[in-house]
């Protein structure tokens, strides 16, 4: 037990062999008691999160917390919000992995997008959000 003004401090990591993780009762976990993924874990898709209506990118307090819980540090939803400034892409394996999981309880209006290619621009009104790749551009030649 920790010493009166002491808290005791979570990993940032996890260890490679889950049953330390076990013993020290450090495996976040969903609210179902299902373990959550470890960020190396997580499968790299070619998808992107958008936000399919007017209003805005935003994600629950739900969604933050299982994000925080893989990623390892404290995130919010500012952190996915605006595509050219956020300090995380759109295409963020846990931000695919939460927003597939959790489907409407993770934000309203959020759609995992699937896109050919690597590159891509996420373009909106509104906040009604779109994905553009180079294919669908129609480029005018010299």
């Amino acid at each position: 037990m920790a010493e009166e003004g002491f808290k005791i401090a979570r990993r940032p990591y996890r260890s490679e062999r889950e049953d330390i993780d076990e013993q020290l009762m450090d495996i976040p976990r969903t609210d179902t008691g299902e373990r959550l993924p470890a960020l190396r874990d997580l499968p790299q898709t070619k998808a992107v999160v958008l936000h399919t209506a007017y209003g805005g990118f935003s994600l629950t307090k739900k969604a933050e917390r299982m994000l925080s819980e893989i990623i390892g540090e404290k995130v919010d939803q500012y952190d996915f919000s605006y595509p050219s400034r956020s300090k995380y892409p759109r295409h963020h394996p846990a931000l695919i992995y939460v927003v597939k999981r959790l489907g409407n309880r993770a934000g309203k209006n959020l759609e995992v997008v699937p896109i050919s290619g690597s590159k891509y621009i996420i373009n909106q009104y509104d906040g009604s959000e779109w994905v553009q790749t180079p294919s669908d551009i129609k480029w005018v030649s010299i």
